[in-house]
């Protein structure tokens, strides 16, 4: 055990179903569980960007272990109305109303994306907008069914990002994080393959 996962056991992290206290640990710290390896990947590529900070808990570590991360979300905690019900936001580095199009002010950044909304948008923007060539992402890759179609979409993004992302970059590295019962998320370090934009 590492002692990021030490925190979210004190406060009710289990492997095991149902999972009853993950909704309380994903408002007030994250949707994944960080490690010491996670966090040290992210700090040799910081600088990094990160869209949908939520609550900015990875990103305080990652600044506590000596990266440099800039935080953006839509909505910031502290401002009201954050989708995920986020009342917390871990300082510092805090929080920054902003959204995918803040990308194009860090060119020289790593994009961290940690668990982009389902079946949403903002992930693949992120990619179209990013200028710069590489990216961390923690995610589940999972493709869940939606009961009234039948169509399958992945847990974190949507099918357009994980395109991008299997036909323009080139995966790195895989870094293995501790998981919630049923997820099967990891941190995904990516490099743009030359040419593609």
């Amino acid at each position: 055990m590492n002692r990021y996962e030490a925190k979210f056991i004190r406060g009710g992290f289990d492997k095991r179903p149902p999972n009853r206290n993950r909704s309380r640990m994903v408002t007030e710290f994250a949707w994944a569980v960080p490690n010491d390896e996670a966090i040290a990947a992210l700090v040799e590529l910081s600088p990094l960007v990160e869209i949908g900070s939520g609550t900015g808990y990875w990103a305080s570590l990652i600044h506590a272990a000596g990266g440099e991360i800039k935080c953006y979300d839509k909505d910031p905690p502290l401002m009201g109305g954050n989708i995920n019900s986020h009342t917390v936001e871990y300082d510092p580095p805090g929080v920054w109303e902003g959204t995918p199009a803040k990308l194009g002010e860090h060119p020289n950044d790593t994009l961290f994306l940690c668990w982009p909304p389902m079946g949403d948008p903002m992930a693949a923007d992120c990619l179209r907008l990013f200028p710069g060539v590489r990216a961390a992402i923690v995610a589940d890759r999972t493709m869940d069914e939606v009961p009234d179609t039948g169509e399958k979409i992945p847990r974190c993004g949507d099918v357009e990002f994980w395109q991008m992302l299997d036909t323009g970059w080139t995966l790195e590295r895989t870094v293995e994080i501790p998981q919630w019962y049923g997820c099967h998320d990891a941190l995904y370090i990516y490099a743009r393959m030359s040419g593609k934009s």
